[in-house]
């Protein structure tokens, strides 16, 4: 498959290492036709994709990974297509920067418990004013040199089974997909690798437009039974490198991991949008 589209890229607007002109020059590198910037839970840097991509001459479609759960584990919803202007999507989104915000502080709770003390002044120097993130987090424990790298950062501390982790507190996949919805765009789970057939089927009753099926996480096998899924339940699929870059020694997932023309096509074409070729 040759790649052309990558629909799932991060920047420095929330957890990605590059700036959205860094991640556009190495998207046009990787000879892609088509990007989706989908930072987690912030539209802040849509606007600015859209310029540069148009500069350049590629297209970014509008998009943005929001957090959800399903029986109290974590997934993520893709929303392409969105209006960035939408009243109710920019309030659900700065309420759950708050969110972020309440979460890190009690992420430093428990490390203080631990004998580790950090500000959330010292996390803010990364995040600035960008939702605070983990990794945010894990930049300034190596900064006062409390570990060594990032990866000692969540074995050690940030970790899903570590003793200072806090979860965030998510709206349910139904909130979230209608609000996607609401705002004009189509709703794609990110990355089921680890989700049950039945979650996945509830997932789908929850009125998904499709799953991300093509994912650095994503074994062949598993893309196979995917595909499956979305054919018997008319879903769409879609798939990108889900790049941060730095830190996740990902820049060789870019342009290995998305669509093809024809592929992006089918999803172009059910939102009524001009073909790529």
């Amino acid at each position: 498959m040759k790649v052309k589209a990558d629909l799932h890229l991060h920047s420095n607007f929330s957890d990605g290492r590059y700036s959205v002109e860094e991640v556009v020059e190495k998207a046009i590198k990787k000879n892609l036709k088509v990007i989706s910037i989908t930072d987690h839970d912030t539209i802040e840097g849509v606007e600015l994709a859209n310029e540069v991509c148009e500069k350049y001459g590629i297209t970014n479609i509008p998009g943005v990974e929001v957090s959800s759960e399903i029986g109290g584990k974590e997934i993520h919803i893709l929303g392409y297509f969105i209006d960035i202007k939408n009243s109710d999507l920019k309030f659900y989104l700065q309420q759950f920067k708050l969110e972020r915000l309440e979460r890190a502080e009690r992420i430093l709770s428990n490390l203080k418990k631990l004998g580790v003390n950090l500000t959330i002044e010292e996390v803010m120097q990364f995040s600035e004013s960008k939702p605070i993130t983990r990794p945010h987090i894990a930049f300034a424990l190596i900064k006062k040199k409390i570990v060594s790298s990032y990866y000692e950062a969540f074995e050690k501390y940030l970790g899903d089974y570590s003793k200072a982790y806090e979860k965030k507190n998510h709206s349910s996949k139904e909130i979230v997909i209608e609000l996607i919805h609401s705002c004009g765009g189509l709703a794609f789970l990110a990355h089921p690798y680890n989700l049950s057939d039945g979650e996945l089927t509830e997932i789908i009753k929850s009125k998904i437009d499709g799953i991300e099926i093509y994912h650095p996480t994503i074994k062949h096998s598993r893309q196979l039974y995917l595909h499956k899924l979305c054919v018997a339940n008319s879903l769409l699929e879609s798939g990108g490198s889900d790049f941060h870059g730095g830190h996740r020694n990902d820049y060789s997932n870019f342009g290995k991991f998305g669509l093809d023309l024809p592929q992006l096509n089918k999803i172009l074409n059910h939102n009524k949008v001009r073909k790529v070729t």
